[in-house]
């Protein structure tokens, strides 16, 4: 391995540093780009799923208004039994 380093040329051996820097931060960088974009999918589906959230509360008290209660070990939203809803 020695013998095969002594024999190429200064260009060639640059030639290689320069392409395994090169490939190092290529791997830096997509490591790097990878955690950006799971990060941002992340916080954009916890925001989604918070706005859907919110959105079908919104729906459920327009159409069932009233407090959540347990009556008789029925689960109630105002005056309608929630059993029965499905």
């Amino acid at each position: 391995m020695k013998r095969l380093i002594q024999k190429l040329t200064l260009g060639t051996k640059l030639s290689i540093l320069m392409t395994a820097v090169l490939i190092g931060f290529s791997i830096v960088i997509g490591f790097i780009t990878f955690d950006q974009i799971k990060k941002g999918v992340e916080e954009t589906a916890v925001e989604k799923a918070v706005s859907d959230l919110n959105l079908g509360y919104e729906y459920i008290n327009s159409e069932y208004p009233g407090e959540w209660r347990i009556e008789d070990g029925n689960l109630m939203k105002g005056k309608t039994k929630c059993c029965c809803l499905f």
